[in-house]
């Protein structure tokens, strides 16, 4: 379940369509081919597309850039 609290941000909660939507398209890689590809395989194929995970490759790709958290400093 996601959301947020009385004192989270606005963006809290106007990015949850969006979390949902990833969430979804998550869920229907997965599905392909009736479970043919698990997190390792679709992990696997973000790193080859130049991201950390299938879901930092999917937050990067489909939620508006206003909903990214901030970068970290290093």
């Amino acid at each position: 379940m996601k959301g947020g609290y009385d004192d989270s941000p606005k963006a809290a909660f106007d990015r949850l369509p969006f979390d949902y939507g990833i969430t979804g398209i998550h869920e229907m890689l997965h599905q392909i081919i009736k479970n043919m590809y698990d997190e390792a395989d679709l992990n696997r194929a973000a790193y080859h597309l130049g991201a950390t995970g299938i879901d930092n490759y999917l937050n990067k790709n489909c939620l508006p850039r206003e909903y990214l958290p901030p970068a970290k400093k290093e």
